[in-house]
């Protein structure tokens, strides 16, 4: 029943040619809020997994995941954080190409960044912008853990300078072909506009933090919260449509076991369900 309830908001989509991921950030330390995400996504029939950094923050990944993958839920997409146990240890547990890597399926592409190591920067965005320009897929979208904009008073874009100021330039040449960004690091459920690009930061799996919206002009780019979820355990949804150019993107409350926003991302089009008021 749970996994209808949430497919019902995705309505009018031809379901046979569609596929969905959930986006989990700042998830990586064993306890009841651990299990009570573990909960949610199985009762919902999501084990597909983005997950934007932060996947360790006590323990190792073996006694954080391993219950995880016994469960069947695969970590396809994974961007390194600021907690973890190392950036070898954490690659080769999750199987990922390495520390930033791209991968595509069913016309999107994901570009998945290291943020947290700022030796790479000049290597990571040589990189991005060579395997950016050759992408031919319909939808992408950059994942990593920092927001490149401050969103909360806990954590300011500074703390990752040097990759921030190459991010910023990045977006300013590239943003109309992004879809969005997929963020952690703020442990808040939030949409927010990064002058042409929506960000999905979706960092409160586990834990969630007071904040407030930001409505403000930095660097030549309007920063404006669109949706805050209220404080309290959430994780995020994409839902792809292949035949079409459309993509729903939403936030799951776990304790309300209930969708609280859902916003449609297309080229040149963001539309923001009743729900997001």
């Amino acid at each position: 029943m749970k996994i209808i309830l949430i497919i019902s908001l995705f309505a009018a989509l031809t379901f046979a040619q569609a596929f969905q991921m959930a986006v989990v950030g700042d998830a990586g330390k064993s306890g009841h809020e651990m299990d009570a995400l573990k909960e949610s996504l199985l009762q919902a029939g999501q084990k597909v997994l983005i997950m934007p950094g932060d996947n360790l923050y006590k323990g190792s990944y073996e006694s954080v995941w391993n219950s995880w993958k016994r469960e069947g839920f695969q970590f396809p997409i994974v961007a390194i954080g600021n907690h973890n146990d190392g950036y070898d240890q954490e690659v080769k547990y999750f199987g990922m190409p390495g520390e930033f890597y791209t991968k595509s399926s069913q016309g999107v592409r994901f570009f998945v960044l290291n943020s947290d190591n700022e030796d790479t920067v000049s290597e990571q965005f040589r990189w991005l912008e060579n395997q950016f320009q050759k992408a031919q897929e319909k939808h992408i979208f950059l994942v990593y853990h920092h927001p490149t904009f401050t969103v909360t008073e806990g954590h300011h874009w500074k703390q990752k300078q040097r990759f921030q100021m190459k991010m910023r330039q990045f977006l300013k040449a590239n943003g109309s072909r992004i879809t969005a960004l997929l963020l952690g690091h703020d442990h808040i459920s939030t949409f927010v506009q990064f002058g042409p690009v929506v960000a999905m930061i979706a960092g409160s799996g586990r834990s969630a933090r007071s904040t407030e919206p930001v409505n403000y002009v930095e660097d030549g780019f309007q920063i404006k919260t669109l949706y805050l979820a209220p404080e309290s355990q959430h994780w995020g949804l994409l839902h792809f449509e292949s035949v079409s150019d459309k993509i729903r993107a939403g936030f799951y409350s776990i304790s309300r076991r209930k969708m609280t926003c859902v916003i449609e991302l297309g080229k040149g089009r963001l539309r923001m369900a009743p729900g997001c008021q």
